[in-house]
């Protein structure tokens, strides 16, 4: 597996919604949710939270 690194928010969106990324780490809900219109295969792996479990 080949690791790569993008500062391009919009790209690394992209990449998940067309299959050439199969992780995208630390992305807000709106990334998600730009990336999961595109294309519904895209599904969270893992969702932050602080002690409480609220992710708020």
């Amino acid at each position: 597996m080949e690791q790569e690194l993008t500062t391009d928010y919009a790209i690394a969106i992209e990449s998940l919604s067309n299959g050439t990324a199969q992780i995208g780490c630390c992305m807000g809900g709106e990334g998600y949710c730009q990336a999961k219109v595109a294309n519904d295969a895209v599904n969270p792996l893992f969702v932050q939270s602080g002690e409480s479990g609220y992710s708020g």
